[in-house]
């Protein structure tokens, strides 16, 4: 239980050490003798508090992989295999795919339009913008949620239970998201009382529960393929085929005025990811990678090769 045990002590330390960090990091900004005054635009301290708990999350990932004996790629699915590029072009093509069937649901049966005729300029800020953020954010999370915390928890537990403890860490983590304003008195502890006022939770929020369901079953889904193929490059590209068409959908579709609450709680007001349309989706998908999908399956990583045994 020792690679569990490390993994809860990592996560235990750092949200709150990178909420009391934040407070210094406002001080070397904004402080009366402030010697990174350079970054003085920054003035948001909501900012602070998550990129402080990210510098924290980083210093220390080093020491967790160590401690779990995960201290080379192929411990943490970056192993080269044969097929990579072939997964990578399955995992866009069903994550692009996943949004493309929900827009055209969409479009025929609600409220939601097509928005085209765009330039070609916009098109290509579009994608660039797009693609940059699919790019950064799908590796930064499948590394952190399914290679590191994942892949360790999985050596304590059956990777099951490690996949629904890993996916329901993803899900809430995705919430630590409002942007309260900032403190009229800093102190020390301030960058906790801080982040808990970045939970966004129910209050005022009418598609929080279908957002935390969603992104609990997209964590599986990843889960659920770096297990199967043994490498995390089939979840990277899900996950950033999933941002991607779910950018574009958002860039080209629109709603001509007030959606009725039926269509909102479907679609969802802004992004289909807050919609129970796309429950089913991921569901199927959870259902035939765990269930009907041949891989690993059971097997245990034994070694920091990422050999498995079956």
């Amino acid at each position: 239980m020792r690679p569990l045990l490390n993994t809860l002590g990592y996560l235990a330390l750092a949200f709150p050490g990178g909420a009391l960090l934040a407070p210094l990091a406002w001080a070397a900004v904004h402080g009366d003798m402030a010697p990174l005054s350079f970054l003085d635009e920054h003035d948001d301290f909501h900012r602070f508090v998550t990129r402080s708990i990210m510098i924290f999350a980083v210093l220390g990932l080093w020491p967790l992989l160590k401690m779990n004996n995960m201290d080379s790629l192929g411990a943490v699915g970056l192993n080269r295999s044969d097929g990579i590029w072939r997964r990578f072009a399955f995992g866009l093509a069903l994550g692009i795919g996943s949004f493309a069937v929900l827009a055209i649901i969409g479009v025929s049966v609600s409220a939601m339009e097509w928005k085209i005729g765009y330039s070609f300029a916009e098109w290509m800020g579009h994608l660039k913008n797009a693609g940059l953020a699919a790019i950064l954010v799908s590796l930064i999370e499948e590394f952190l949620f399914r290679g590191v915390l994942f892949g360790g928890i999985r050596r304590s537990l059956n990777w099951r239970w490690a996949a629904v403890f890993t996916s329901l860490i993803f899900s809430a983590v995705h919430f630590l998201n409002a942007k309260p304003p900032n403190p009229e008195n800093m102190n020390p502890l301030m960058g906790l009382v801080t982040m808990s006022n970045m939970i966004h939770g129910p209050i005022g929020d009418p598609q929080w529960a279908t957002r935390f369901v969603n992104l609990f079953l997209a964590g599986l889904v990843l889960a659920g393929s770096y297990q199967k193929t043994g490498s995390l490059y089939l979840s990277m590209a899900i996950h950033g085929g999933w941002i991607l068409g779910g950018k574009t959908v958002g860039f080209l579709t629109k709603y001509p005025g007030d959606i009725t609450s039926i269509q909102a709680a479907l679609f969802g007001r802004k992004v289909l990811l807050e919609g129970w349309v796309m429950t089913p989706l991921l569901l199927a998908i959870v259902v035939w990678i765990f269930l009907y999908q041949k891989g690993r399956g059971d097997s245990i990583p034994v070694n920091n090769e990422n050999i498995f045994i079956t």
